[in-house]
């Protein structure tokens, strides 16, 4: 309840415009309404965070994918749980951009991950070649920040070594 209190307090002394707060049991349904209504047409940001240990339901991540959402940050506790949910997002069209490990209870032996996910506009977990098979990615061919061979470190031995005698 701290939780909801503070984003509260911080939407209203901002004069965030452009945030809402809603704190729900998330259901499949009650995402269908929230979707439907025209004042809650636009662009979205979805900050998930289930109970420790419990997974989103199948219907919510469908419902979810289909709202078509901008970014979705999903928080988790359990790496199992949360390697499921990263390929049912992937399966409804959606790339995980990043993961960032976060220590919300210092002090324990525990941490969350925040997992970042965005629309797959470019089609690059359904692409296939013309014989029907995965494509595989594909390194880059120029090296970001390596403009000139010169940038290239090159370890040159200055003294001849030490040749043995013979004899």
């Amino acid at each position: 309840m701290q939780a909801k209190s503070s984003a509260l307090y911080n939407i209203h002394t901002k004069s965030l415009n452009n945030v809402r707060f809603h704190q729900e049991h998330l259901e499949p349904e009650w995402l269908v309404k929230f979707f439907s209504e025209r004042k809650n047409e636009g662009k979205w940001t979805v900050l998930l965070n289930p109970p420790r240990g419990e997974a989103l339901s199948i219907g919510t991540i469908q419902v979810l994918a289909q709202s078509r959402p901008e970014r979705i940050l999903l928080i988790s506790s359990n790496l199992d749980i949360a390697s499921k949910e990263i390929r049912r997002f992937r399966r409804e069209g959606y790339m995980l951009r990043k993961a960032l490990p976060l220590d919300l209870e210092p002090g324990k032996a525990a941490f969350e991950v925040l997992f970042f996910f965005v629309p797959d506009r470019a089609g690059l977990l359904g692409r296939k070649d013309e014989l029907g098979k995965k494509l595989k990615p594909q390194k880059p061919s120029i090296q970001p920040f390596r403009d000139e061979e010169s940038d290239i470190p090159h370890f040159v031995q200055q003294k001849k070594p030490i040749s043995r005698r013979k004899g």
